[in-house]
């Protein structure tokens, strides 16, 4: 699976809730690692005048060193309020039409991330699609978690005694060989091991 090396905010938001956290805090977790200048950054420039249409991207984008969620437009990827800009746009605030992440930073911030296949679409429909239990539509853990006990069904429960299946690491990885092999989807392995973690603790 090939990952861009930017990709815009709003994709970044739809990977941080496919490896398991709630949608608040995705987008609280996306805007303070952006003010911090934690994620390099790209953007197209908004407006109506020269510099419409320019990208710009690094130190020529400066994000305000307060943002929260409600300052971004996250089913456009885009600042609701015009950012500075630096020397090559005269340093002016400037409406950007699209704000995009660099995914080598926001890897290393949410490790895990990347490797998860996300839709393209609007973050609105990426929502709309989460209404059993705020799951991702490309991810059925009901089916994930059949899966999972019919392979402890065939194998045994997990344990240093169960040469078939010594580890939960070893279930975790039969699941996310299953789901890549089958389906063509890359789970991630920290979601996955949670989820399953959970599961075994119930029965």
């Amino acid at each position: 699976m090939y990952v861009p090396d930017w990709e815009p905010i709003g994709v970044a938001l739809k990977r941080l809730i496919a490896i398991g956290l709630h949608e608040d805090e995705a987008m609280a977790d996306l805007c303070n690692a952006v003010a911090d200048q934690k994620i390099e950054l790209r953007a197209v420039v908004g407006g109506d005048d020269y510099y419409a249409g320019v990208t710009v991207q690094r130190s020529a984008v400066e994000p305000p060193p307060r943002l929260t969620p409600a300052d971004i437009d996250w089913t456009n990827s885009r600042p609701l309020s015009p950012w500075s800009c630096g020397r090559s746009l005269e340093e002016k605030e400037r409406p950007l039409d699209l704000l995009e992440l660099s995914t080598q930073d926001v890897e290393i911030l949410f490790p895990g991330a990347t490797k998860v296949v996300v839709r393209k679409g609007t973050t609105d429909d990426f929502r709309a699609g989460k209404n059993k239990g705020g799951r991702p539509p490309e991810y059925d853990w009901d089916e994930v978690k059949a899966f999972c006990f019919q392979v402890v069904e065939e194998r045994g429960r997990p344990g240093k005694e169960n040469r078939r299946l010594p580890s939960i690491a070893q279930l975790v990885e039969a699941i996310l060989d299953h789901w890549n092999e089958a389906k063509g989807i890359e789970l991630a392995e920290v979601t996955v091991r949670k989820r399953v973690n959970t599961w075994l603790s119930e029965v």
